[in-house]
């Protein structure tokens, strides 16, 4: 056997010290790969394949039930993950077209899971027609429109909102700061604002705290049922009846006429004056509330919306508001009783400035003195001439909306316009007032029966004979 010599020895240290270099070195290389790296193994797949077992959850069920979303699933084998993971995969999403919410597992309710078959629902406190959606890996893998009449379920202390034909809203459990609806959610979304009218936009913002935390934290007063919301533009006073009075009107025969708040949310609504000879109305100005329940009446252009700054409003909107009017019925008895002294006699003849044309003919034959009103008229001026008027001629849409604070029984006498001189306008306004009405036949062709026609402000009246109009009003003086 070979004698080891100094030489051998010295490079049996060198190998052993070269193999001891190099593990803490890989040990170093080890825990570098780890943080850069921590995933675990993944498919061979594309970037951006997304997951491979949302194709493995089939949909069986998505249906309403009261105002339960319920989801009915079916899970075949994964091939990426464990399959106990395919309820965290996935959301539920709820669009009615500008209010979105997206229900994560923890806003899940009802749980039911064997594995392979799988139930639950979520608790929609917004009704309407919605487009219902299953989502997985942020895609679609089943949607179903469905129908949430009302709200029946909820979590108490979180906002609702739900629709009825003559408003535009009634919402539960709102709060209001600095002019902003805070509306109580408990799944992540998005809310449009809310167009009360054609100039006004109210912002829609959400908390996910329940209703009576936000007031502790905000501050503010618990108003109770029942209160009415009222932010409408009245412009003219025109736009001050159609979008307002006549609304509020509904609204309040809607609860019975029981004790009411009126919220008046900003300084630009300077309507208070119309509620001070309402019985049971509270005014509420600009300030923090928390309502019980907050009721939208119904006005022109009143949605929920993300436009902020649209306020090219077509006049069609005027027309839309005008047809549900006449649909539904406004209590003008009682509107009158608010506004008018009902001792005065009817003894005056008033004309709106469309139908001014035929004052003077009027003054010299009836030999009396006649007032004339228009839309820009103050309210007050105009209950103050009309409360006493026998005779009323109206040529436009604009100023019929006055007609019912004449004494019941008086005449009112529409003169068409050249633009729309077949129809009949304002008939349903001289029905519901109890008031007579007179129709003056105009000799032009008929183009339109539409409301459009009558909004038009370029009024002539070419086919209507003076001598029709003040036949009419001698013999109902």
């Amino acid at each position: 056997m070979a004698r080891r010599t100094l030489l051998d020895d010295i490079k049996t240290f060198g190998y052993a010290f070269r193999t001891a270099f190099m593990i803490p070195i890989a040990f170093i290389l080890m825990i570098l790969l780890l943080i850069l790296d921590n995933d675990p193994p993944s498919l061979p797949l594309p970037d951006g394949s997304g997951i491979v077992d949302c194709s493995n959850i089939k949909v069986t069920k998505l249906y309403a039930e009261l105002n339960r979303l319920k989801v009915e699933l079916h899970v075949d084998d994964f091939i990426q993950y464990p399959k106990q993971l395919a309820l965290s995969m996935i959301k539920l999403r709820a669009d009615m077209d500008g209010i979105i919410f997206d229900y994560p597992i923890k806003n899940f309710w009802d749980i039911k899971s064997d594995l392979e078959n799988i139930s639950f629902c979520a608790l929609q406190t917004v009704a309407g027609k919605i487009n219902t959606s299953l989502l997985c890996d942020g895609r679609s893998i089943r949607s179903e429109n469905v129908v949430v009449e009302s709200i029946d379920i909820f979590p108490v202390g979180w906002s609702r909102l739900t629709f009825q034909p003559r408003t535009t809203g009634i919402f539960y459990s709102i709060f209001f700061f600095n002019d902003t609806i805070l509306f109580s959610m408990q799944p992540p979304g998005r809310l449009d604002n809310l167009r009360i009218s054609p100039d006004y936009v109210m912002k829609m913002g959400k908390d996910h705290n329940a209703a009576e935390q936000i007031r502790a934290k905000y501050g503010g007063q618990m108003i109770p049922k029942h209160a009415i919301l009222v932010a409408a533009d009245s412009n003219t006073t025109f736009n001050l009846m159609i979008d307002v009075l006549y609304p509020f009107t509904i609204t309040y025969k809607d609860i019975n006429y029981q004790n009411a708040y009126v919220y008046l949310p900003s300084q630009r609504f300077n309507h208070t004056y119309l509620f001070k000879n309402v019985p049971g109305v509270t005014t509420l100005r600009n300030g923090s509330y928390l309502f019980e329940e907050l009721r939208i009446p119904r006005s022109s252009a009143s949605t929920f919306t993300q436009s902020k700054e649209d306020k090219n409003i077509s006049i069609g909107y005027y027309a839309e508001q005008l047809q549900f009017l006449a649909a539904n019925h406004v209590d003008f008895e009682t509107m009158r009783k608010w506004y008018t002294n009902a001792t005065k006699k009817p003894k005056t003849v008033v004309l709106d400035n469309y139908t001014e044309i035929f004052k003077d003919e009027i003054e010299k034959v009836a030999k009396i003195k006649v007032k004339v009103i228009n839309e820009n008229t103050s309210f007050k001026e105009i209950v103050k001439t009309l409360e006493s008027a026998s005779v009323f001629v109206c040529g436009h849409i604009k100023t019929a909306v006055f007609a019912p604070f004449m004494p019941k029984g008086s005449t009112f006498i529409e003169v068409p316009p050249d633009t729309s001189s077949c129809a009949v306008g304002s008939v349903w306004i001289a029905k519901q007032s109890s008031l007579k009405h007179e129709f003056i036949k105009n000799s032009s062709p008929c183009n339109c029966t539409y409301y459009y026609c009558h909004l038009s402000d370029q009024a002539t009246y070419n086919g209507i004979k003076l001598n029709d109009v003040v036949s009419k009003v001698q013999q109902n003086m």
